[in-house]
């Protein structure tokens, strides 16, 4: 290897690292935020179609939980996850019920808590997929590592088990975000 080729690799490799963690970082949380955007809308739409009044519960829970993530989608990072699932565990707090999951719950009509519990899962999942693809090791680890392990010896339950764990923490979260109505 010559010098001209160290160098050449040391310049790729900072520019690698320039880009993951300059643009990059910004164009997933941006991709996220409009994501949550157009799930807000489908909330709106559905309270618009009349399945589901503006002034409930439900509606004002949803829509604030929602907000909540497009605001502070910047802030949620892997390493900011895995504290706040350590501090929890640590402290053995079960992440019981949230109040919005509560409230979903109680909706009457079942096709509109089906809705709605659909919304909140692909709001949670994009939260999900985003931190992972922010993350240079976790998008490393996931593609390379660990998805052709769960493929192989069948363990996609596992991956849902823990999926729904991390969205409960993630609600949990956005839930003790300071932010008025």
């Amino acid at each position: 290897m010559t010098n001209y080729d160290a160098m050449f690799t040391i310049l790729c490799v900072i520019a690698l690292f320039a880009i993951i963690y300059g643009p990059w970082q910004s164009l997933c949380t941006d991709y996220a935020r409009q994501k949550l955007f157009e799930k807000r809308d489908e909330l709106f739409n559905l309270a618009a179609s009349g399945k589901l009044s503006f002034d409930s519960k439900v509606y004002k829970e949803t829509r604030l939980q929602i907000e909540r993530n497009i605001r502070f989608a910047h802030e949620l990072t892997l390493p900011r996850f895995l504290l706040l699932s350590w501090l929890l565990n640590k402290n053995k707090r079960e992440s019981s019920v949230s109040t919005l999951m509560h409230s979903i719950h109680n909706i009457p009509d079942h096709e509109t808590r089906t809705l709605v519990l659909k919304l909140m899962k692909s709001t949670s999942s994009t939260m999900l997929y985003m931190m992972f693809a922010k993350s240079p090791i976790a998008m490393f680890l996931s593609l390379f590592i660990a998805m052709p392990l769960f493929y192989i010896f069948g363990e996609k339950q596992a991956i849902n088990v823990k999926r729904k764990k991390a969205e409960q923490f993630i609600q949990i979260e956005a839930n003790a975000l300071p932010i008025k109505v």
